[in-house]
């Protein structure tokens, strides 16, 4: 009888450990990139806000084409968010697309008309002074990705 109860002990010693180890490494996941950026998307792939911070994601690791895919799935939720707008001119101006980084600012500032980004005008400034810039240097200025602001 003590022997079999021995056994017993053995066997649930070994699935108590199992099972602290599965928690543990659990644990480091939640956080990591999948839980903050990959799983809302699976999860509810129609809330903007998740495509807003991938993109922010990509745009960040200089993947701006995937960026521009991200914020492009936002926009199509949430037509006319200033914040959207306002960082598909960022991955504009890093792929060197003046044209359409200007057309993006303008649309971003016309979305924003009831000023519901405290520092709307700000940014927008920034922007206009680096879009300046880009122009009056003919494209000849190298920027980082952190020169160029993102909304978030």
């Amino acid at each position: 009888m003590f022997g079999l109860s021995g056994v017993g002990l053995w066997i649930f010693g070994i699935l108590a450990g199992w099972y602290a180890r599965q928690l543990i490494l659990a644990r480091r996941q939640y956080g990591n990139v999948f839980w903050h950026f990959f799983y809302p998307l699976g999860d509810e792939p129609e809330f903007y806000y998740s495509w807003l911070n991938m993109g922010n994601l990509q745009f960040a690791r200089g993947q701006f084409n995937a960026a521009i895919a991200s914020y492009t799935e936002a926009l199509n939720l949430r037509p006319g968010n200033f914040k959207v707008l306002f960082d598909l001119s960022s991955c504009w101006i890093a792929k060197g697309d003046i044209k359409r980084a200007i057309g993006f600012l303008e649309r971003a500032r016309k979305a924003d008309v009831y000023a519901q980004e405290k520092s709307r005008d700000e940014v927008v400034g920034r922007r206009m002074q680096l879009i300046n810039l880009l122009i009056k240097e003919k494209m000849n200025v190298r920027l980082q990705i952190k020169d160029i602001d993102i909304v978030s």
